[in-house]
Protein backbone atom coordinates (compact mmCIF):
# COMPACT_ATOMS: atom_id res chain seq x y z
CA UNK A 1 0.00 0.00 0.00
CA UNK A 2 1.21 3.50 -0.85
CA UNK A 3 0.30 6.17 1.37
CA UNK A 4 1.04 10.05 0.33
CA UNK A 5 1.38 12.33 3.35
CA UNK A 6 1.92 15.99 3.25
CA UNK A 7 1.55 18.43 5.96
CA UNK A 8 0.22 22.26 5.71
CA UNK A 9 1.83 24.40 8.91
CA UNK A 10 -0.72 27.14 9.91
CA UNK A 11 1.58 28.86 12.43
CA UNK A 12 4.03 27.92 15.04
CA UNK A 13 3.10 30.02 18.43
CA UNK A 14 6.22 29.61 20.25
CA UNK A 15 9.64 28.24 20.60
CA UNK A 16 10.76 26.49 24.20
CA UNK A 17 14.51 25.92 24.16
CA UNK A 18 14.26 25.37 27.76
CA UNK A 19 11.94 22.76 27.52
CA UNK A 20 13.67 22.41 23.97
CA UNK A 21 9.34 22.30 22.68
CA UNK A 22 7.81 23.97 20.05
CA UNK A 23 3.97 25.01 19.68
CA UNK A 24 2.36 24.21 16.35
CA UNK A 25 -0.89 24.32 14.43
CA UNK A 26 -0.75 22.20 11.64
CA UNK A 27 -3.06 20.03 8.99
CA UNK A 28 -1.84 16.18 8.22
CA UNK A 29 -3.38 14.65 4.94
CA UNK A 30 -2.94 11.18 4.20
CA UNK A 31 -3.62 10.27 0.74
CA UNK A 32 -3.83 5.98 -0.27
CA UNK A 33 -6.16 3.87 -2.80
CA UNK A 34 -8.09 1.05 -1.56
CA UNK A 35 -10.05 -0.66 -4.09
CA UNK A 36 -12.32 -1.86 -1.47
CA UNK A 37 -13.87 1.19 -1.10
CA UNK A 38 -14.88 1.56 -4.65
CA UNK A 39 -18.32 2.59 -4.74
CA UNK A 40 -20.52 2.23 -7.91
CA UNK A 41 -22.84 4.58 -7.98
CA UNK A 42 -20.17 7.45 -8.83
CA UNK A 43 -20.65 9.66 -5.45
CA UNK A 44 -18.03 10.73 -3.18
CA UNK A 45 -18.61 9.90 0.62
CA UNK A 46 -17.68 9.58 3.90
CA UNK A 47 -16.89 7.27 6.58
CA UNK A 48 -14.87 7.14 10.16
CA UNK A 49 -11.53 6.16 10.43
CA UNK A 50 -12.07 3.61 12.24
CA UNK A 51 -14.67 1.68 9.83
CA UNK A 52 -11.43 1.31 7.40
CA UNK A 53 -8.13 0.47 6.77
CA UNK A 54 -5.42 3.15 7.39
CA UNK A 55 -1.93 3.27 8.24
CA UNK A 56 -2.32 4.27 11.90
CA UNK A 57 -0.35 7.69 11.37
CA UNK A 58 1.55 8.76 14.79
CA UNK A 59 3.21 11.96 15.21
CA UNK A 60 6.53 10.51 16.85
CA UNK A 61 7.66 13.44 18.26
CA UNK A 62 4.68 14.79 20.25
CA UNK A 63 4.94 16.00 23.77
CA UNK A 64 1.39 17.51 24.42
CA UNK A 65 -0.40 17.18 20.91
CA UNK A 66 -4.68 18.09 20.60
CA UNK A 67 -6.34 16.43 17.42
CA UNK A 68 -9.06 19.01 16.58
CA UNK A 69 -10.50 18.00 13.78
CA UNK A 70 -10.61 14.66 11.44
CA UNK A 71 -12.10 14.18 8.39
CA UNK A 72 -12.22 10.99 6.16
CA UNK A 73 -13.14 11.61 2.25
CA UNK A 74 -13.64 8.53 -0.34
CA UNK A 75 -13.85 9.10 -3.59
CA UNK A 76 -15.89 6.56 -6.21
CA UNK A 77 -12.95 4.99 -7.60
CA UNK A 78 -11.99 4.40 -3.94
CA UNK A 79 -9.14 6.99 -3.15
CA UNK A 80 -9.64 7.93 0.34
CA UNK A 81 -8.28 11.06 1.73
CA UNK A 82 -8.11 11.34 5.32
CA UNK A 83 -7.05 14.95 7.05
CA UNK A 84 -6.00 15.76 10.88
CA UNK A 85 -5.90 18.97 12.60
CA UNK A 86 -3.51 18.81 15.18
CA UNK A 87 -2.58 21.58 17.97
CA UNK A 88 0.23 21.85 20.58
CA UNK A 89 3.59 20.69 21.90
CA UNK A 90 6.32 19.01 19.85
CA UNK A 91 9.78 18.13 20.64
CA UNK A 92 13.15 19.08 18.74
CA UNK A 93 17.00 18.45 18.83
CA UNK A 94 18.30 21.56 19.91
CA UNK A 95 21.73 23.10 19.19
CA UNK A 96 23.06 25.86 20.47
CA UNK A 97 26.56 25.54 19.62
CA UNK A 98 26.08 28.80 17.55
CA UNK A 99 23.42 30.78 19.87
CA UNK A 100 22.64 33.86 19.67
CA UNK A 101 23.34 33.39 15.83
CA UNK A 102 22.10 29.86 15.64
CA UNK A 103 19.63 27.70 13.59
CA UNK A 104 17.62 24.99 14.79
CA UNK A 105 15.17 22.38 12.76
CA UNK A 106 11.69 21.96 14.07
CA UNK A 107 10.79 18.68 13.14
CA UNK A 108 7.04 16.90 12.58
CA UNK A 109 7.67 13.06 12.36
CA UNK A 110 5.14 10.90 10.99
CA UNK A 111 5.61 7.16 11.80
CA UNK A 112 3.48 4.19 11.77
CA UNK A 113 4.06 1.59 14.39
CA UNK A 114 1.69 -0.85 13.22
CA UNK A 115 3.20 -1.69 9.92
CA UNK A 116 6.35 -2.54 8.74
CA UNK A 117 8.11 -1.19 5.67
CA UNK A 118 7.42 -3.86 3.61
CA UNK A 119 3.57 -3.71 4.61
CA UNK A 120 3.71 -0.03 3.80
CA UNK A 121 5.66 2.69 1.35
CA UNK A 122 5.55 6.09 2.50
CA UNK A 123 5.59 9.11 -0.08
CA UNK A 124 5.41 12.86 -0.01
CA UNK A 125 2.07 14.85 -1.37
CA UNK A 126 4.29 17.56 -2.36
CA UNK A 127 1.38 19.87 -3.70
CA UNK A 128 -0.31 19.28 0.58
CA UNK A 129 2.97 20.57 1.68
CA UNK A 130 3.16 24.00 2.79
CA UNK A 131 3.19 26.85 5.45
CA UNK A 132 1.46 30.09 6.19
CA UNK A 133 2.88 33.23 4.72
CA UNK A 134 2.91 35.09 8.06
CA UNK A 135 3.58 33.45 11.86
CA UNK A 136 3.04 34.05 14.92
CA UNK A 137 6.14 33.49 16.55
CA UNK A 138 8.72 35.88 18.06
CA UNK A 139 12.16 36.26 17.39
CA UNK A 140 12.70 34.10 14.61
CA UNK A 141 11.89 32.93 10.52
CA UNK A 142 11.06 29.68 9.31
CA UNK A 143 12.80 29.81 6.15
CA UNK A 144 12.13 26.32 4.70
CA UNK A 145 9.98 23.10 5.12
CA UNK A 146 12.32 19.85 4.10
CA UNK A 147 11.47 16.46 3.51
CA UNK A 148 12.85 13.40 4.17
CA UNK A 149 12.91 9.48 4.83
CA UNK A 150 14.58 8.03 7.41
CA UNK A 151 13.95 4.65 9.68
CA UNK A 152 13.41 4.89 13.40
CA UNK A 153 14.91 1.66 15.15
CA UNK A 154 13.35 -0.08 18.48
CA UNK A 155 15.14 -2.58 19.96
CA UNK A 156 12.52 -5.07 19.71
CA UNK A 157 11.90 -4.71 16.09
CA UNK A 158 14.43 -6.20 13.30
CA UNK A 159 13.81 -3.51 10.34
CA UNK A 160 12.25 -0.60 12.53
CA UNK A 161 9.84 1.51 11.00
CA UNK A 162 9.68 4.42 8.51
CA UNK A 163 9.26 7.85 9.43
CA UNK A 164 8.71 10.56 7.08
CA UNK A 165 10.20 14.05 8.59
CA UNK A 166 8.77 17.49 7.65
CA UNK A 167 11.90 19.55 8.99
CA UNK A 168 11.18 23.42 9.62
CA UNK A 169 14.22 25.76 9.44
CA UNK A 170 14.38 27.98 11.57
CA UNK A 171 16.72 30.72 11.89
CA UNK A 172 16.68 32.94 15.15
CA UNK A 173 16.72 37.04 14.95
CA UNK A 174 20.07 37.92 17.52
CA UNK A 175 18.94 41.31 17.48
CA UNK A 176 17.41 40.68 20.98
CA UNK A 177 20.50 39.18 22.32
CA UNK A 178 22.63 41.31 21.18
CA UNK A 179 21.52 44.36 22.73
CA UNK A 180 20.22 42.65 25.74
CA UNK A 181 23.15 40.17 26.45
CA UNK A 182 26.09 41.09 24.11
CA UNK A 183 26.11 44.70 24.22
CA UNK A 184 25.80 44.92 28.01
CA UNK A 185 28.61 42.21 28.59
CA UNK A 186 30.64 44.39 25.97
CA UNK A 187 30.65 47.41 28.54
CA UNK A 188 30.91 46.00 30.86
CA UNK A 189 34.15 44.18 30.17
CA UNK A 190 35.32 47.20 28.88
CA UNK A 191 35.27 49.45 31.45
CA UNK A 192 38.59 47.87 32.87
CA UNK A 193 40.48 49.78 29.77
CA UNK A 194 39.82 52.61 32.49
CA UNK A 195 42.60 51.44 34.59
CA UNK A 196 45.30 52.37 32.02
CA UNK A 197 44.76 55.97 32.03
CA UNK A 198 44.73 56.17 35.63
CA UNK A 199 48.61 56.98 37.45
CA UNK A 200 50.34 54.08 38.72
CA UNK A 201 49.59 55.18 42.80
CA UNK A 202 46.09 55.12 42.34
CA UNK A 203 46.18 51.19 43.51
CA UNK A 204 42.89 51.27 45.05
CA UNK A 205 40.46 52.43 42.18
CA UNK A 206 42.66 50.70 39.97
CA UNK A 207 42.26 47.14 41.49
CA UNK A 208 38.54 47.83 41.86
CA UNK A 209 37.82 48.60 38.28
CA UNK A 210 38.97 45.55 37.06
CA UNK A 211 37.60 43.28 40.01
CA UNK A 212 33.96 45.23 39.71
CA UNK A 213 34.17 44.19 35.72
CA UNK A 214 35.22 40.26 36.40
CA UNK A 215 32.16 40.36 38.93
CA UNK A 216 29.97 42.33 36.82
CA UNK A 217 30.02 39.79 33.88
CA UNK A 218 29.63 36.43 35.85
CA UNK A 219 26.90 37.97 37.80
CA UNK A 220 25.10 39.10 34.71
CA UNK A 221 25.92 36.04 32.59
CA UNK A 222 24.90 33.71 35.65
CA UNK A 223 21.13 35.26 35.94
CA UNK A 224 20.73 35.63 31.58
CA UNK A 225 21.56 31.52 32.03
CA UNK A 226 18.70 30.79 33.80
CA UNK A 227 16.47 31.34 30.37
CA UNK A 228 18.85 28.50 28.85
CA UNK A 229 18.91 24.21 29.10
CA UNK A 230 21.85 23.12 30.67
CA UNK A 231 24.06 22.08 27.80
CA UNK A 232 27.05 19.91 28.16
CA UNK A 233 29.11 22.32 25.63
CA UNK A 234 30.04 25.96 25.31
CA UNK A 235 27.54 27.74 22.92
CA UNK A 236 29.45 31.06 21.12
CA UNK A 237 28.17 33.45 23.21
CA UNK A 238 30.12 31.51 26.31
CA UNK A 239 33.24 31.45 24.29
CA UNK A 240 33.25 35.07 23.72
CA UNK A 241 32.39 35.96 27.45
CA UNK A 242 35.07 33.83 28.43
CA UNK A 243 37.52 35.53 26.38
CA UNK A 244 36.05 38.51 27.84
CA UNK A 245 36.65 37.53 31.23
CA UNK A 246 40.33 36.55 30.27
CA UNK A 247 40.93 39.96 28.85
CA UNK A 248 39.48 41.94 32.12
CA UNK A 249 41.74 39.51 34.76
CA UNK A 250 44.95 40.70 32.29
CA UNK A 251 44.24 43.66 33.15
CA UNK A 252 44.27 43.10 37.02
CA UNK A 253 47.45 41.24 36.60
CA UNK A 254 48.68 44.46 34.28
CA UNK A 255 47.73 46.32 37.17
CA UNK A 256 49.44 44.43 39.93
CA UNK A 257 52.21 44.54 37.41
CA UNK A 258 52.83 48.35 37.15
CA UNK A 259 52.18 48.74 40.83
CA UNK A 260 55.17 46.55 41.61
CA UNK A 261 57.08 48.51 39.36
CA UNK A 262 56.13 51.50 40.55
CA UNK A 263 56.63 50.47 44.17
CA UNK A 264 60.53 49.48 42.96
CA UNK A 265 60.94 53.03 41.70
CA UNK A 266 60.41 52.60 38.19
CA UNK A 267 57.78 55.00 37.44
CA UNK A 268 58.83 55.21 33.88
CA UNK A 269 58.81 51.74 33.11
CA UNK A 270 54.80 51.43 34.60
CA UNK A 271 53.87 54.27 32.56
CA UNK A 272 55.15 52.84 29.80
CA UNK A 273 53.68 49.91 29.86
CA UNK A 274 50.49 51.71 30.74
CA UNK A 275 50.28 53.47 27.46
CA UNK A 276 50.98 50.76 25.61
CA UNK A 277 47.79 49.24 27.31
CA UNK A 278 46.19 51.49 25.87
CA UNK A 279 46.84 50.66 22.58
CA UNK A 280 46.88 46.65 23.02
CA UNK A 281 43.54 46.06 25.17
CA UNK A 282 40.84 47.87 22.54
CA UNK A 283 43.01 46.11 19.85
CA UNK A 284 42.79 42.59 21.62
CA UNK A 285 39.09 43.70 21.92
CA UNK A 286 38.16 43.87 18.70
CA UNK A 287 40.10 40.86 17.69
CA UNK A 288 38.12 39.12 20.04
CA UNK A 289 34.82 40.35 19.24
CA UNK A 290 35.36 40.05 15.81
CA UNK A 291 36.40 36.34 15.78
CA UNK A 292 33.38 35.73 18.33
CA UNK A 293 30.98 36.70 15.25
CA UNK A 294 32.81 35.51 12.70
CA UNK A 295 32.78 32.09 14.20
CA UNK A 296 29.53 32.14 14.88
CA UNK A 297 28.59 32.89 11.41
CA UNK A 298 30.60 30.23 9.99
CA UNK A 299 29.05 27.52 12.11
CA UNK A 300 25.87 29.25 11.63
CA UNK A 301 26.11 28.68 7.67
CA UNK A 302 27.47 25.28 8.35
CA UNK A 303 24.65 24.12 10.13
CA UNK A 304 22.36 25.33 7.04
CA UNK A 305 24.18 23.34 4.78
CA UNK A 306 24.14 20.27 6.78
Amino acid sequence: MVVQVGIYLYDIFRIDETRQTFEADFYLTLRWHDPRLACKNGRAYEKDLSDIWHPHAFVRNRRDLVQTYESVEIAPDGSVVCGQRFQGLLSYPLDLKSFPLDRQILPIQITSFVYSPDQIQWAFDEQGTSKADKLSVLNWSIESMDTSVSIYRVAQVENGFVSCNFDMQARRFPAYYLTKVVLPLMLISFTSYLVFWLKTDQVIPQVSISVTAILGLITYWFTFQQNLPRIPYLTALDKYLISLMLLVFATLVQTVVTVNLADADQESLAVTTDQWMRWIFPALFLLVTSLAFQMGFRRSQGETEG
